[in-house]
């Protein structure tokens, strides 16, 4: 279901994108690129789901992707901030395993995967995301850890279509 909210988010972000001639030039440039397992493609897609707040922590979604023109790569990252009511806050997030009951104040996340084509999606096991920004704009870094000391590096400056949460 996920993979189907974030396919509509994406078409609708293409749908509803356009360039004219009174556009002013003001637009910020989204660059970025995903490496995995050493084969990089530059992000074309950036979502970012807003699920709100619990009584400890804000959890937000971002969901980057980008294709080499035959296979497509996306990374998803379940990322949790300190609540105090505000919205969710950029800062340094450690990977927590699941079974770990994060403490209260902590920028944290415990769901990070990657699918790169029709391959299976595979899970984090250990790594560290940075998200500098507001609003809809972010700069967010990923190194991330999976089984067989696999790696994954992310670099992303840009927009993101923003959502809020079902």
């Amino acid at each position: 279901m996920k993979k189907f909210i974030y396919l509509f988010s994406l078409l609708s972000v293409v749908t509803f994108s356009s360039c004219s001639s009174d556009d002013d030039g003001a637009a910020v440039a989204n660059t970025g690129s995903i490496t995995f397992d050493g084969k990089q493609v530059t992000i074309t897609s950036a979502v970012l789901e807003d699920f709100g707040a619990d009584t400890t922590h804000h959890n937000a979604d971002f969901t980057l992707s980008g294709s080499d023109g035959t296979t497509t790569t996306e990374v998803y990252l379940e990322l949790f901030s300190p609540s105090d009511g505000t919205g969710f806050k950029p800062g340094t997030f450690d990977f927590v395993s699941g079974g770990t009951e994060p403490e209260a104040g902590t920028y944290y996340f415990s769901a990070a995967e990657v699918t790169v084509g029709t391959e299976n999606t595979r899970f984090a096991t250990g790594g560290q995301v940075v998200v500098a920004g507001s609003g809809n704009t972010f700069n967010v870094t990923a190194n991330l850890t999976f089984e067989n000391d696999v790696t994954l590096t992310l670099s992303y400056s840009g927009a993101f279509a923003a959502f809020a949460g079902l």
